[in-house]
């Protein structure tokens, strides 16, 4: 048998399984230059360069915020979804209706735990690749955002109950520390005179901010020695 076109698996037919075709588009080149020009400037209220677009494109764990590239993915993910897919299809091929469904349980775990690894091994490469390209700040917010957890703000589920939900302002200036951009909005100079940034802003010791630190710290120790 000739190999089938990229298709669809469709639900059965008065109980008989069969298998439609769906052609893949063309090209996803006009859905990324939306998501370039349109949606990543209205989320993070600013334009990205071709290093800074493939760096959000990598999953959170591996520095990125998982806005996928579909040029970059479409291929990867058609590849894997013919091989996840393959056991159901044998048997549709077979217009087999009496089968184990613990077997293609079984059968689809180990597939899955195939294309896990081949994900992680795409990812760590493209990683590496966009590391050896970029700026010695983007390589630290790199190395800081894959430590354990410092993603988690990222993939975690918005809730009020458990302080997740982050507003626009908000999310806008995490994600520009992350990446060690600049904040908008931010004056030109510190009341003190020098010249104003985040790193300032956290060592000015104008204002009674350092003071502010201090007493945060020492509340926090206080709250676990009562508990």
């Amino acid at each position: 048998m000739p190999p089938l076109p990229p298709s669809l698996i469709v639900c059965s037919d008065n109980g008989s399984l069969s298998l439609g075709r769906c052609p893949v588009l063309p090209t996803f080149r006009p859905l990324e230059a939306e998501i370039r020009t349109t949606f990543i400037p209205a989320l993070l209220r600013r334009n990205v360069n071709d290093l800074e677009r493939d760096l959000l494109g990598l999953p959170a764990r591996y520095g990125g915020m998982g806005i996928l590239d579909p040029t970059l993915e479409c291929d990867f993910a058609h590849a894997n979804s013919l091989l996840i897919s393959a056991p159901l299809v044998r048997l549709i091929l077979r217009q087999e209706s009496d089968f184990d469904p613990v077997e293609l349980e079984i059968s689809t775990k180990e597939i899955r735990k195939h294309i896990d690894k081949l994900c992680d091994e795409k990812y760590k490469e493209r990683a590496r690749n966009i590391s050896l390209h970029a700026t010695e700040e983007i390589k630290q917010s790199m190395k800081l955002s894959t430590e354990k957890g410092a993603s988690s703000w990222l993939t975690c589920i918005p809730s009020f109950e458990h302080g997740t939900i982050l507003h626009k302002g908000d999310f806008v200036d995490a994600v520009s520390l992350r990446y060690g951009w600049r904040l908008s909005d931010l004056p030109a100079n510190c009341a003190c005179g020098a010249s104003f940034d985040v790193r300032h802003a956290l060592d000015c010791k104008l204002g009674g901010y350092r003071t502010i630190q201090h007493n945060e710290v020492r509340d926090l120790l206080a709250q676990w020695v009562i508990l």
